[in-house]
């Protein structure tokens, strides 16, 4: 989820999108695969994000926007070189469910790049970012780790606006 905090932004994937996502595809059985968030290194006087374990919901990032936080993939045997991670955010009520999560007015029109409708930004040098028909989405190939950024506050109005939002990771071939 995404909620409302003075120096960033909140994300707080259920465990089921966060920790194992697989495709619905049923050749994709059991090709399950894991996400974490690396460590901090610095001092605690000045983090860049903050992850704090929900038992039996996943974890909450708390991040400032911007900062590259450290994401760490491990995979299943059956998975191979060729396959693709999609990561999408999206709101977690109900009545949003069909929205994209989008950037702010006031943050999207500073921005130049070619990525600036996208909430999260990857640092892969292969990522691929999908269209609003896709909900904003990233695609990556399968990697060990690679940094990710939030582009926007949860509190943005126009936005994200205050409304939870969670990270789906899904497996693709």
């Amino acid at each position: 989820m995404v909620r409302p905090s003075q120096s960033g932004t909140m994300i707080m994937p259920t465990s089921q999108h966060l920790l194992r996502q697989v495709n619905k595809n049923e050749e994709a059985r059991g090709r399950l695969f894991s996400v974490g968030i690396s460590t901090q290194t610095k001092s605690s006087k000045n983090l860049d994000y903050v992850v704090r374990l929900n038992p039996g919901e996943g974890m909450t990032l708390y991040c400032k926007a911007d900062t590259s936080v450290p994401f760490t993939f491990r995979y299943g045997p059956e998975c191979h070189p060729g396959m693709k991670i999609r990561i999408r955010p999206e709101y977690t009520e109900d009545r949003y469910s069909n929205k994209p999560v989008e950037r702010c007015p006031n943050h999207l029109v500073k921005d130049n790049t070619e990525a600036r409708n996208h909430f999260v930004r990857c640092e892969h040098p292969e990522a691929e970012y999908l269209g609003v028909e896709d909900a904003f989405a990233v695609r990556i190939p399968t990697c060990e780790s690679t940094g990710f950024l939030f582009t926007c506050f949860s509190s943005c109005s126009g936005g994200i606006n205050r409304r939870p939002v969670q990270l789906a990771f899904v497996l693709e071939e």
